[in-house]
């Protein structure tokens, strides 16, 4: 199976999803939505990032992933909310781009990394087989110590970890 992955939509700070993609107001934004979900086949999967790099810049959505993920009632409006955006557009997973779990000068917290964990723990339930989830986890080993990588493995509930490498052509 392959998966064609969109880039980005960024969750609200009280947990919602949105509805357009990141800086975008406009409607053609929804069409895209519809557009690129269309290309679905039973050999193409079509999932929406979540998150990204610049989502803990300064801003609006620098602490969004911690206060999305700081308690279960939080996690369970995301994973409600989610859902909801993924059936309306068509989407059949969704990869969570949270870069900087735990850092302080990107908007993370102690506690992150488990709170990570809980929520990749809970979203399976809500989930069942209709969407898959996968996990981008930091490059490098400073960022890396943020995350919990070995617990959301053991837990079976990540359909893939895959790890973000950028290539350089000099």
């Amino acid at each position: 199976m392959v998966m064609m992955i969109a880039d980005f939509i960024l969750g609200r700070k009280d947990g919602g999803c949105p509805l357009f993609w990141p800086g975008a107001k406009y409607r053609a934004d929804v069409e895209q939505y519809r557009e690129f979900t269309s290309r679905a086949s039973n050999s193409l999967q079509t999932w929406v990032a979540i998150g990204g790099w610049s989502f803990s810049d300064p801003g609006a959505t620098r602490t969004a992933w911690t206060d999305m993920v700081s308690t279960e009632m939080s996690r369970s409006t995301f994973i409600d909310s989610l859902v909801a955006f993924m059936t309306q557009y068509g989407f059949t997973g969704t990869d969570l781009d949270w870069e900087y779990p735990e850092t302080e000068s990107r908007g993370g917290r102690k506690g992150d990394a488990g709170n990570l964990v809980h929520l990749v723990k809970e979203m399976p339930a809500v989930f069942g087989s209709k969407f898959g989830i996968s996990v981008t986890l930091a490059p490098d080993y400073w960022y890396l110590r943020g995350f919990k990588p070995k617990e959301m493995e053991l837990s079976r509930n990540i359909a893939l970890t895959n790890y973000l490498l950028l290539t350089c052509r000099w």
